[in-house]
């Protein structure tokens, strides 16, 4: 499985989403569809990812924005907030995927073999990766969860 290429463990159907998209809806996307990272895409181009990690608050890493953001929708509760914190609040929910993207994006070929990709995740610390063809154009999207199914499947 190790000398496989990445394209025989990607996932082809890819959510993503462009710059303009309220960080409201990648939030609901994450958590609705269980995945790991959204690749941003502006004219059919990755211009960066934003992954679970980068919702939580750079203060705190027990504040996981999707659902804070949740909560103050449901409640209502940001027009009983007075001055300065009701601005914050307002912001964060007037925020898109632009403004926590993480730009640029490293991606990897499909062609990569497996063993040099959990090289690549272990250098890197990321968790997710936008999978890329011999033209450039995104393809799929590789998870770390996808080398562990893989190795699973293989047994």
């Amino acid at each position: 499985m190790e000398d496989s290429p990445v394209k025989d463990i990607m996932t082809s159907a890819v959510i993503s989403v462009e710059p303009e998209e309220p960080l409201q809806k990648v939030a609901s996307l994450l958590t609705e569809h269980r995945i790991h990272g959204v690749p941003v895409l502006e004219g059919g181009k990755i211009v960066g990812i934003i992954t679970e990690t980068d919702f939580f608050t750079k203060d705190s890493s027990s504040i996981y924005l999707p659902s804070y953001i949740d909560f103050m929708r449901k409640m209502r509760v940001v027009s009983e907030m007075s001055g300065s914190r009701r601005e914050m609040v307002d912001r964060l929910m007037q925020a898109k995927a632009k403004d926590i993207m993480s730009s640029p994006c490293q991606t990897v070929p499909e062609s990569l073999p497996v063993k040099d990709l959990i090289k690549k995740f272990k250098e890197t610390g990321l968790s997710v990766f936008p999978v890329v063809g011999d033209s450039g154009a995104m393809t799929g999207i590789v998870a770390i969860a996808d080398i562990l199914k893989s190795f699973d499947a293989s047994l």
